[in-house]
């Protein structure tokens, strides 16, 4: 398990791994690194929750975390995300309320990165702003897959559509 204080270059390191970040210049990932704040939480804690409202996104340098939506009797999971996975990146571009909730799945260290920060990167390295509506991309596109799996399941085993 990672230090709850990681060093800048720890930091650097495990941004280095995230797409979103890899066509930053070296200095521009050591000034991001110190804009991130570093988290340590246990097992089953809510990072972040389906319908609040967003201002930061999240790395995990250490752990893992079970991406959902739904209601908690019946959540749909959509991602379980590990070393060098982003997410919380949707509220860096807006301010709607969050899409899905975030939990540790085990004892996590996570990187945060505020939306204000983001936005001053954006300033100096504007390819990254491409890399990101790719990555929302692709995670809208699994998204709907996996949601509209949940929705064409059968109510009965073995029984036909009427």
């Amino acid at each position: 398990m990672a230090r709850l204080v990681a060093s800048t270059m720890e930091r650097v390191e495990i941004l280095k791994e995230v797409a979103l970040f890899q066509g930053l210049a070296f200095e521009h990932l050591v000034a991001l690194a110190c804009a991130c704040g570093v988290a340590r939480l246990a097992a089953g804690q809510d990072v972040l929750r389906e319908g609040e409202v967003g201002d930061a996104l999240y790395v995990v340098m250490d752990g893992g975390v079970s991406i959902y939506r739904g209601a908690v009797e019946r959540p749909v999971q959509l991602a379980v995300l590990r070393r060098g996975d982003v997410f919380g990146e949707m509220a860096l571009l807006d301010a709607s309320p969050r899409s899905a909730t975030a939990r540790t799945v085990e004892p996590s260290v996570l990187l945060r990165l505020a939306r204000d920060d983001f936005e001053e990167m954006l300033f100096y390295q504007p390819a990254v702003a491409l890399d990101a509506v790719r990555l929302l991309s692709r995670r809208l596109r699994a998204t709907q897959v996996l949601l509209d799996q949940a929705q064409h399941r059968p109510s009965q085993q073995g029984g036909r559509p009427a």
